[in-house]
């Protein structure tokens, strides 16, 4: 048997490289003893290893302590050092005993935390390490900052000193600077002890006197020489010339003179330049005021002569007689007729020779620029009047046949024959074409193909440009009739119509006078149809409001009404109630109109706690009762709006029936056969014709609706688009095909009644409307079919109907 040799400090947990005793061998020759032995030896080696890792254990642990104690001080002392570092003058002053104490502070206050003495003494050697160095860097600062503080109040002292001096001499007080600036050099003299005083103020007297003596110069020029003297005076020492090492006077003062000469100079110049200025401005202000109005300045003679002296002054008094004839000149002619203008300027001309001439002929050349001057803007003042007076008149004719009264003559009088002669031209084109313009606004289609072709111009002939400008004129503005009378035909009718004729027959009549189709004739101008719209959606009544609407309009008017209300965006729920104006849906009318205005939310919370189970049933019920209207909708032909129109007659009728049901207690099944009897069933008929059934409103006559829709199947024309691809028609020749899609329409075509419920639209078995060859829908209206108009005839069973 042999113990493993891999035993060692890593194993035991100890750190690496202390190994165990050596592993112990049975040689199994009889030596156990021996081997017992050594077991006791390993077993104690054992003991010694694991007292040591023991104590090593403790050793790191209170090194970890100490090390992270010292970096949490480290921390600490670094932001007191960067807060104390920023300080600056009185500031700085104690901030060395300040670290100090907070320092001592944290030390103990971070040994308290510690677990023993070996932990506390190693933190504390740190400690005082670290605060040793920054204390230093403080101490540093502090000195620093002390030495700063005491320079800057030198600096605000010499420079209160310097300023001092300075203002004692440029006030006439040379010997008082002076002293002043002894003061200045003793103060230098206290605060760096132990310098060269003569030395350091000679360098600082000389320095102050020649920035002094330099400003004196920019001020004062004719006072340097006696400044430069007491100054030199004032620092002579004893026995030697001058206090300043002999060079400021010696070097400096001959330049210094001849500067304030130059200074001297120059101020004189800039003096009479200002002068003259003043007196140039001066002397323009009083001719201009002479000039327009007659009056100059008084004081103008008084102040050149004191200025600029009699010679001036007498130029400026012949000017002044000039400015004055100007002003006289200038309001005789601005009052005066042409010839009185005339007579003036001829009074003005000089004569060859006479004294004076020059000057005379200078004052007529003005007189007549400014004659001229006058006349042209008095024509330019005409010219904008003019103007204005004929865009106005053109603008008047043109939108009320009507122009500006004496227009013309004005133009002639004012600017002349030529432009009251084009202007003339240009009220007939006005006139022509404001009679074109009425003519079709009230023109009939043919009458307006008959305006527009009598104003067609013709290529070549005397004045084709006039007549294209007529022309394009009226065509664009018939387009923006047919464009009126196709977004908002009621509206147009109205705007044609005299206030008093404005009634609904009448606004219907003009519609269809001026071509509107049938199924696009109005009753409510679109503006109109918005407002009625937004105030029926807000109604706190809504079913005894669209019963007073239906009133108002009659009973022929309501559906135009009605459909007049659905183009300008009445909701489904609103709409179903506008369609329900017979008698006997009055009681219908009322809960819906208590359902749509109560709300579903509000419908189920009165339903209770088995609401979504009623709900459940009445959705059931409405589909029900709702299938024979439902079925007129699998044709096809019905736009995704048409879908959620129905989605929302569903609705309204879904609401109708909870109101019944919680309000009046009747059951889903027939408050569902009484509301859809009244809202669908009580108004259309559902015919069937080729197995699909479609919608009659209960206004025709149902039968024979049907049978003249069965006779339009089956003697369909024959001009008609073939819209079955023509695969299907490979193996019949070309020309057959027309007839052979004509004959499954005879057999399989049905009707689907049209959006707007006036009429049937013709569908294949395809499930695509049927189309004419020019584009149009195969369509036929409920109005035509039994009324035909002149021209159309429904042949059934033989006879003509």
């Amino acid at each position: 048997m042999q113990v493993p040799r891999d035993i060692s400090r890593e194993s035991l947990g100890g750190a690496p490289g202390t190994r165990v005793p050596q592993p112990i061998t049975v040689n199994g020759r009889g030596e156990v003893s021996n081997a017992i032995g050594n077991l006791g030896k390993s077993v104690g080696s054992l003991a010694d290893v694991l007292a040591r890792r023991d104590v090593e254990r403790r050793e790191e642990e209170d090194e970890r302590a100490s090390f992270e104690a010292s970096i949490a001080f480290d921390d600490f002392t670094r932001t007191a050092y960067h807060s104390m570092v920023n300080l600056r003058g009185a500031d700085a002053i104690g901030i060395v005993d300040n670290a100090k104490k907070t320092f001592h502070e944290k030390i103990r206050e971070i040994k308290s935390g510690l677990a023993n003495p070996r932990q506390q003494k190693t933190f504390n050697t740190l400690a005082e390490s670290h605060s040793g160095t920054i204390l230093d860097k403080l101490a540093t600062h502090e000195v620093k900052q002390e030495w700063q503080r005491k320079a800057d109040t030198l600096d605000a002292s010499l420079i209160s000193k310097e300023n001092k001096v300075r203002d004692l001499a440029l006030e006439g007080s040379p010997e008082e600077a002076a002293a002043e600036m002894r003061l200045h050099l003793d103060m230098i003299e206290r605060f760096y002890p132990g310098i060269d005083t003569t030395r350091d103020r000679n360098k600082a007297g000389n320095a102050l006197l020649k920035a002094y003596l330099n400003e004196v110069v920019e001020k004062y020029p004719q006072e340097i020489t006696q400044a430069a003297g007491i100054f030199e005076a004032s620092f002579m020492e004893d026995g030697e010339e001058i206090g300043f090492n002999g060079r400021l006077p010696a070097e400096d003062m001959a330049r210094l003179l001849a500067r304030a000469d130059q200074k001297m100079k120059l101020e004189r110049d800039r003096n009479m330049k200002l002068v003259k200025q003043q007196v140039s401005q001066l002397a323009k202000d009083d001719l201009a005021s002479l000039r327009n109005t007659g009056e100059g300045r008084p004081d103008a003679l008084d102040t050149i002569t004191a200025l600029m002296g009699p010679e001036a002054a007498a130029l400026h008094a012949d000017d002044q007689r000039y400015a004055k004839k100007q002003f006289t000149v200038s309001r005789s002619l601005e009052t005066a007729t042409p010839a009185e203008a005339m007579r003036i300027l001829d009074g003005l001309k000089p004569a060859p020779g006479e004294y004076g001439f020059a000057r005379n002929q200078d004052f007529y050349d003005w007189a007549v620029s400014f004659h001229e001057k006058e006349m042209r803007q008095d024509i330019a003042e005409a010219k904008d009047e003019v103007e204005a007076i004929m865009q106005d008149d053109l603008a008047s004719l043109l939108y009320t046949g009507k122009g500006v009264p004496g227009a013309v003559d004005t133009i002639r009088a004012r600017i002349g024959d030529k432009t009251a002669d084009q202007h003339a031209e240009k009220q007939a084109i006005a006139l022509e074409r404001y009679g074109a313009v009425q003519a079709l606004k009230t023109a009939t289609p043919e009458q307006a193909n008959e305006i527009l072709e009598a104003l067609t111009p013709i290529a070549g002939a005397p004045g084709f440009a006039e007549d294209q400008d007529l022309f394009e004129y009226a065509v664009s503005t018939y387009q923006g009739i047919a464009k009126a009378l196709t977004t908002d035909p009621a509206g147009y009718a109205a705007s044609v119509l005299d206030e008093e004729d404005r009634t609904s027959e009448q606004i219907i009549e003009e519609q269809r006078r001026l071509g509107v189709p049938e199924h696009s004739v109005s009753v409510l101008p679109k503006a109109q149809a918005m407002s009625i719209v937004t105030a029926l959606e807000s109604s706190g009544n809504l079913a005894d409001s669209m019963v007073a609407l239906q009133q108002q309009y009659g009973p022929e008017n309501w559906p135009i009404v009605y459909r007049d209300l659905v183009n300008a965006g009445l909701s489904p729920e609103t709409q179903v109630l506008a369609s329900m104006d017979m008698p006997e849906q009055a009681t219908a009318r009322k809960v819906i109109g208590e359902g749509v205005r109560t709300g579903e939310k509000a419908m189920k919370e009165l339903l209770g706690s088995e609401a979504n189970i009623i709900s459940a049933s009445i959705d059931d019920a409405v589909t029900e009762e709702m299938q024979e209207f439902n079925q007129t909708f699998l044709g096809g032909g019905y736009s995704r709006e048409r879908f959620k129109q129905l989605e929302g007659y569903t609705r309204a009728v879904k609401l109708g029936i909870m109101a019944m049901v919680a309000k009046e207690g009747v059951e889903v099944k027939d408050a569902a056969k009484e509301v859809v009897s009244a809202v669908f069933n009580s108004q259309y008929e559902y015919p069937e014709i080729n197995g699909y059934k479609f919608r009659v409103p209960v206004t025709y006559d149902q039968r024979l609706i049907e049978r003249r829709a069965k006779f339009a199947v089956k003697k369909m024309s024959d001009n008609i688009q073939v819209l079955v691809p023509s695969a299907a028609y490979s193996e019949i020749p070309e020309e057959r095909q027309k007839e052979v899609y004509v004959q499954s329409l005879r057999d399989s075509g049905y009707w689907v009644t049209n959006e707007t419920e006036t009429g049937l639209v013709m569908f294949n078995q395809l499930g695509e409307p049927v189309l004419f060859d020019n584009g149009d829908r195969y369509e036929i209206l409920f109005e035509n079919m039994v009324n035909p108009p002149i021209g159309i005839a429904f042949k059934v069973s033989g006879r003509t109907e």
